[in-house]
């Protein structure tokens, strides 16, 4: 019935032991949500514009840092990011570039890549150099949050697994790990249609994703994270490319706040899991992809599902990096 996924225990198979920020934002605005993206794995059949627009964009940026680290003049490697988001986007299938929409196409996205390289090609922040001689980008961790669920599993026969205990890890991306002024930073580069401006970059504190990256780089990198440095890009159809920076940090007793929810819940997680039955959050409904499907009888939606969604899944175990 699921689709197969590394994240999950595979003795109680609605249960997620590899969270990331995805996962973890989709539990807390609803359980149902999550249950149908992550645990069932459906997802629209058109992937989301700003997504596939911040795939691109993240993923020219990691070439230009690992040209730039094997010491290619700025020119030659945007060169070389310029070549590889061309090919990305060019869809062979049906002869055409990918088409986006209005505000994020190809030719902005182009557009956009080209101007942050130029802004940012004599950059404060330094980017880490490894000791393999690679950049610091694109940096995938995963570690142990110490507990688990609260009883042992039970015994599975099919997989001839006991019921010893599991733990929950947290796992995820670090977009590029940076110094500056003496200190050591998360770069994150973020790309939007809005205004950047002190309202964008509250949006950050509180944030999901935002403390699950300071704690992972505290824990991970065995040195203290300063915080997070916001590279944004405001994104137009008939102005040049808009950029933003600000510092987000996280304080101690914030991510020890942070990490005391997390046992709240993923207690809730365990307790849907067992029961096989996760709720509906009325109130997070409004834009919600799966909200016709949620609106109609239960004993329908299944079909509703497959004639308007195709089934993927987002696996959070798996490493990136090192093009």
């Amino acid at each position: 019935m699921y689709p197969e996924n590394a994240a999950f225990s595979s003795k109680l198979h609605t249960l997620q032991l590899f969270w990331d920020s995805v996962s973890l934002g989709a539990l807390k605005k609803c359980p149902r949500y999550y249950q149908l993206r992550h645990i069932e794995g459906w997802q629209p059949r058109q992937r989301s514009v700003d997504l596939a627009f911040g795939i691109f964009m993240h993923s020219g940026r990691e070439r230009y840092y690992h040209a730039r680290a094997e010491g290619k003049l700025h020119e030659e490697a945007l060169d070389f990011a310029l070549q590889y988001v061309l090919e990305a986007t060019w869809d062979s299938k049906s002869n055409r570039p990918w088409q986006g929409d209005q505000y994020k196409n190809r030719f902005t996205l182009c557009r956009a890549l080209v101007a942050y390289c130029d802004k940012w090609q004599d950059d404060a922040l330094v980017t880490v150099i490894k000791s393999d001689k690679k950049p610091a980008v694109e940096e995938s961790f995963r570690f142990p949050l110490g507990f688990g669920p609260t009883t042992s599993l039970p015994y599975d026969a099919q997989t001839d697994q006991g019921g010893d205990s599991e733990e929950y890890f947290l796992c995820g991306h670090l977009d590029r790990l940076v110094e500056f002024s003496d200190r050591l930073w998360i770069s994150d580069l973020k790309t939007t249609r809005h205004t950047i401006d002190s309202y964008y970059f509250a949006q950050f504190t509180p944030s999901n994703q935002f403390s699950i990256y300071v704690l992972a780089g505290n824990i991970v990198l065995g040195r203290k994270v300063a915080g997070l440095i916001v590279d944004a890009v405001q994104v137009g159809v008939n102005f040049e490319p808009r950029f933003g920076r600000a510092l987000i940090e996280r304080t101690e007793a914030q991510l020890s706040e942070f990490v005391r929810g997390l046992h709240a819940l993923l207690r809730s997680a365990e307790y849907y899991a067992r029961q096989n039955f996760w709720p509906m959050n009325e109130q997070a409904c409004f834009r919600c992809e799966f909200r016709s499907i949620c609106s109609r009888a239960p004993s329908v939606r299944e079909q509703w599902l497959k004639a308007d969604f195709e089934r993927s899944h987002w696996d959070p175990t798996k490493v990136r990096g090192d093009i």
